[in-house]
């Protein structure tokens, strides 16, 4: 179980989730104002694969409105009481309409009730005319050129191997990076392809922007790349789910769209790139300074200490790391080996304090550490090993001392993506 709160000026929340898996295969979910019982939910599931994909997504939505995470430790037997109990009260409730509903009046067939004057009057037989639409494009998919969903986005291999040092082997006649490959910088945003009319996460969910952003966008042609609040703003970037976008919000936040690729586009990486040129060209044209539209600066990498400085330059600026895209490369819309991530991880030690229960494929064993900080910071960390994982409290009891990967600090000051990497050596 994990037990998140959201607390702010004017709100009180909580929510809560709790696996429970075989033979039962459903979660149970309880939400609601802080100091009263909630509501309560039940999802029931039958693939394996379930658990891992619906807990993540639920408990990333939840950071992303706000929630913080409280507690991971639950009475399961006790929260399903509280169900039971939830379902008694909704079927009395249902009990009670259904007897209200039976003391109003009933009229006899072929008569219905006036609200008005509380008789029952004949029902007048009116003729329906049956008219048959023309079929046209649903609004949903008008001015829509690429679906995301149906066509997959390009995304990035690392550039080496964490545990081998190796650089990802490029496809076949493709030189070995960085060596003539195209770098860039790695922004800190969300990815979102533009689809002809809206701009859509990596799986397909929309981001509402304002109509003031979406204009400076071209019709007829989809587009790749970042929205973007600035380096250093990652946590800002929550302004891109809401429901309700305002234009005067984002020009405040200087909110760009970085663009750096042509999904539908067949040509080449330089092919495509003299198109987009050409084309942001045109559509900032009437007014450079306003439009939100930005290429992204591509450089040709001549020797690997070009690489290295510029991405030691780039990092000391606050960027994320840089990205390197093989020289006459196509567009695939997959996890590719045409596009390399290269990243800067730290690495610190920290106490372990808890653990999480592992779902899916992890039931029964670790699911995450809970680790604490010296400043007392808690956070949850993962990257373990399935041996780790099945003899943790052997080998990893409370008290111990890990060391894990991350790239920086969030705004809270716990670390962003932290990894597991060891167990800390006493003779240290």
């Amino acid at each position: 179980m994990v037990y998140y709160e959201l607390k702010t000026d004017k709100l009180q929340k909580f929510w809560e989730i709790q696996h429970f898996p075989e033979p039962e295969n459903y979660f149970l979910l309880r939400y609601g104002k802080v100091g009263t019982p909630g509501n309560m939910k039940r999802v029931l599931y039958t693939q394996k694969s379930f658990p891992d994909r619906y807990t993540t997504r639920e408990i990333k939505r939840k950071i992303d409105e706000g929630y913080k995470l409280v507690s991971t430790q639950s009475d399961a037997g006790e929260l399903k009481r509280m169900y039971e109990g939830y379902q008694v009260g909704l079927k009395q409730k249902l009990k009670a309409k259904t007897q209200k509903k039976s003391l109003e009046k009933v009229c006899p067939p072929g008569k219905v009730l006036n609200p008005k004057t509380k008789r029952c009057n004949k029902i007048k037989e009116v003729p329906v005319k049956v008219v048959k639409k023309k079929e046209s494009p649903t609004e949903s998919n008008k001015d829509v050129v690429y679906y995301v969903k149906k066509q997959g986005v390009m995304l990035a291999h690392t550039f080496k191997n964490a545990t081998t040092g190796k650089v990802t082997n490029p496809p076949k006649g493709t030189s070995i990076a960085p060596l003539g490959w195209y770098l860039s910088e790695k922004f800190d945003g969300y990815r979102a392809v533009w689809d002809g009319k809206n701009f859509r996460s990596r799986v397909g969910n929309v981001f509402n922007a304002p109509d003031e952003f979406k204009n400076w966008m071209p019709k007829g042609i989809a587009l790749d790349g970042e929205l973007f609040a600035g380096r250093e703003n990652f946590e800002k970037c929550g302004i891109f789910r809401k429901k309700e976008p305002c234009w005067a919000e984002w020009k405040k936040m200087g909110i760009v769209y970085k663009v750096f690729d042509i999904p539908s586009h067949s040509g080449t990486f330089e092919e495509r790139m003299k198109v987009l040129t050409e084309l942001v060209d045109k559509l900032c044209m009437k007014n450079k300074k306003e439009c939100p539209l930005e290429l992204t600066h591509q450089v040709v990498v001549k020797s690997e200490e070009q690489l290295t400085k510029t991405f030691t330059e780039l990092l000391s600026k606050g960027a994320e790391g840089v990205m390197l895209r093989a020289p006459n490369s196509p567009y695939e819309p997959k996890r590719s080996r045409y596009l390399l991530k290269v990243k800067q991880f730290f690495d610190a030690e920290c106490k372990i304090v808890g653990y999480t229960p592992g779902t899916g494929k992890y039931e029964g064993k670790l699911g995450a550490f809970i680790c604490e900080l010296d400043n007392g910071k808690k956070f949850q960390m993962s990257g373990m090993t399935d041996a780790v994982r099945t003899n943790y409290m052997t080998t990893h009891p409370v008290g111990t001392m890990v060391t894990y990967t991350y790239m920086g600090l969030t705004g809270d000051g716990v670390p962003r993506h932290p990894g597991y990497l060891r167990k800390r050596d006493t003779r240290e």
